[in-house]
């Protein structure tokens, strides 16, 4: 069973690695998280290669909070973030500077993000594993933009990323664990830093019932 480690806390890349039985349970505990709180948004775009993927994350980002503009504000919250104009730069720093921009707007709502990565399809592994080298890197030398901004990446093989941890030994954290229905939420929550309203219970919000309530947290 995984435990929390010091490092952990600096970590922006978090990878869970877990065995296939597991692996649905994990996906499920971070859909439930994206329900009950906005500082917790899956990424479900495709890796189709490196020079896709940061615009195709900014992209679904910027969706994620269009989607919850009318839903905002019939509750009484102002959703008029507009993100801030892309100036043909780094594509890692435009993602960046994006929910940058957005946590700076809504600080109550956002005061910091995980970014649990889900892609359906990747087609190369060790060129997911190189364009996350690419992230850490772009953060490392611009710290600001990376201080409140994390990357959770579920993995049954992690292999391809272990290298990362070497690499960044300070910003990259691998955990390695079995879990249970009832461990989940404890052991995720603890090592990822982020607690839901009702203490992260992995278990769905009947309030919601499939409908979208906007971004309170």
């Amino acid at each position: 069973m995984a435990t929390l480690r010091e490092g952990s806390r600096a970590a922006r890349l978090m990878i869970w690695q877990t065995n296939e039985a597991d692996a649905q349970l994990v996906q499920l505990h971070f859909q439930t998280q994206e329900e009950m709180s906005s500082a917790v948004i899956v990424m479900r775009s495709d890796f189709v290669d490196g020079a896709h993927y940061a615009p195709a994350l900014t992209d679904e980002l910027i969706r994620f909070y269009d989607s919850r503009r009318d839903a905002s504000n019939a509750q009484g919250l102002r959703a008029d973030w507009q993100p801030p104009r892309d100036d043909g730069g780094h594509s890692v720093l435009r993602f960046l500077s994006v929910a940058d921009s957005l946590m700076q707007h809504h600080p109550d709502i956002f005061p910091a993000m995980v970014f649990a990565l889900q892609p359906a399809q990747v087609r190369d592994d060790a060129a997911l594993a190189c364009w996350l080298g690419e992230w850490l890197h772009v953060i490392e030398t611009s710290p600001r933009l990376g201080a409140r901004v994390r990357f959770v990446l579920p993995r049954i093989d992690a292999e391809p990323f272990e290298p990362l941890q070497q690499q960044h030994s300070r910003t990259v954290h691998i955990v390695k664990g079995r879990y249970t229905m009832a461990s989940v939420p404890r052991e995720l929550l603890a090592e990822s830093g982020e607690r839901g309203p009702n203490g992260g219970a992995c278990e769905r919000d009947d309030r919601s019932g499939g409908a979208d309530d906007g971004l309170g947290i």
